[in-house]
């Protein structure tokens, strides 16, 4: 009798989100600018219920929020301005890969961004962007000075920022994230010239190695983030949605090829650690193969002196040496002459 097993599957509501990731503050912070190109409004500290309905002709938003670990929050915001729901999960997972999905009145995209840091170790954010038709949402982990200088655009009225509408404000967004990977990229490229430069210390400087490593696992870490949104970027001419005029995709061509410039000098970087962990261990081997040549020198100089003294300390009966008034001096004289001769032929035939 075979006897038949139950099996149960259990149902994952798809509203039933965690966060993932580090918390990095408290309190959430909720910032809007509301502009056009004559006017602009700014507002900060607020709350999910204190925020207004996208609906004024002629205008744009951006909503920035610092801190995703409260679901709650994130789940009103995306809820007020009817987000899929799909989006909440993706915005509170900072594990994901950076990606893009189009979806029926929205465009989503998550994007990781270096923080500058200041330990030498590098920082990784993940920022994530919900584009409607017009207004422009923002997710951050924590504040940083990202987009400062854009604020102050804003704020200001520099450049095309106020005149245009949000998928360029995305641009301006993404724009600031990929200048960060370039800071980062260069202040590793001027590293390894330092460490370049410093070529002839290398041999008695272990700790080179450890910098050549930690400096490989750095470009390992860009380079592990900037493909995933090269591809993203690469995406963006492709999708139907009208949320991103045909007028703006030249920009967003111009930062895929502003990746795949990073990518390429990344590489680039690696090739020349490759070359720097070569250079190292064979300036080790010289090092050693020096040592080893002076230790053998020593040796051969030594070897005859030692059978000598050998001979002599066998103390047998019969050895005439032994009576002979000058034997001691001419013993003496013998082994100097040995080591006189071995070190004219170890440098007549160019050893040393």
């Amino acid at each position: 009798m075979v006897k038949k097993l139950r099996q149960t599957t259990k149902i994952i509501n798809p509203d039933d989100v965690a966060f993932v990731g580090t918390k990095y503050s408290e309190k959430v912070d909720i910032q809007l600018f509301e502009y056009n190109s004559e006017q602009l409004s700014e507002l900060v500290g607020l709350t999910p219920d204190e925020l207004p309905e996208f609906n004024h002709a002629n205008t744009n938003y951006w909503l920035n929020i610092h801190g995703i670990h409260d679901t709650q929050i994130v789940r009103q915001i995306c809820n007020k301005y009817n987000i899929h729901r799909l989006i909440i999960r993706d915005v509170i997972d900072t594990n994901q890969r950076p990606k893009i999905q189009e979806f029926e009145n929205s465009v989503f995209l998550s994007v990781k961004s270096i923080l500058p840091s200041n330990t030498s170790k590098l920082s990784v954010e993940q920022i994530s962007f919900i584009l409607t038709e017009n207004a422009l949402i923002s997710f951050q982990e924590k504040k940083s000075d990202h987009f400062k200088h854009i604020r102050e655009r804003l704020r200001k009225k520099v450049g095309l920022v106020r005149n245009k509408e949000a998928d360029f404000l995305l641009f301006l967004l993404l724009e600031a994230i990929i200048h960060s990977y370039y800071e980062s990229v260069d202040s590793i490229e001027e590293n390894i010239d330092t460490m370049m430069s410093n070529v002839a210390n290398w041999a008695a400087d272990t700790s080179t190695i450890h910098d050549i490593e930690k400096h490989r696992k750095e470009l390992f870490k860009l380079n592990k983030q900037l493909k995933p949104l090269k591809d993203a970027l690469a995406t963006i001419d492709k999708l139907n949605s009208t949320l991103i005029k045909p007028e703006q995709r030249s920009y967003f061509f111009d930062l895929k090829e502003q990746t795949l410039d990073l990518i390429e000098t990344i590489e680039s970087l690696k090739q020349r650690l490759e070359s720097a962990v070569n250079l190292f261990f064979s300036m080790q081997g010289h090092k050693m193969n020096q040592i080893m040549k002076t230790l053998t020198v020593v040796a051969t100089i030594f070897i005859p002196l030692t059978f000598i003294v050998g001979v002599y300390g066998m103390n047998f009966d019969n050895m005439p040496e032994l009576r002979f008034q000058w034997g001691y001096y001419a013993i003496w004289a013998i082994m100097l002459l040995c080591v006189l001769g071995m070190i004219l032929y170890i440098r007549w035939k160019k050893w040393d």
